[in-house]
């Protein structure tokens, strides 16, 4: 199985991106925030039906820094990790 995040995805990444913040956020909304997954969400979304006959997909969600759950792949869901298997 693999696990797909984005590194803009983490609890921290506010904090760090704004000090150098070129579209004017404010630390408790950044923009920047979670662009990876939703490209790769996208991309998954737009490719559906030929990725879902070779793998199975699920998504994810983070509770902290340790544990979080998945649920079976939802196109409109909007997921924190995407995670996914090739079909044997």
């Amino acid at each position: 199985m693999v696990m797909v995040a984005g590194s803009d995805s983490i609890d921290s990444y506010p904090q760090k991106c704004w000090p150098n913040c070129k579209k004017k956020c404010v630390p408790s909304v950044c923009k920047n925030a979670n662009r990876r997954i939703t490209i790769y969400k996208n991309f998954v979304n737009k490719n559906w039906e030929l990725l879902a006959k070779e793998y199975k997909f699920w998504g994810g969600f983070k509770l902290n820094d340790f544990q979080g759950y998945m649920e079976e792949y939802k196109t409109l869901n909007k997921y924190q990790v995407v995670y996914f298997q090739k079909i044997i």
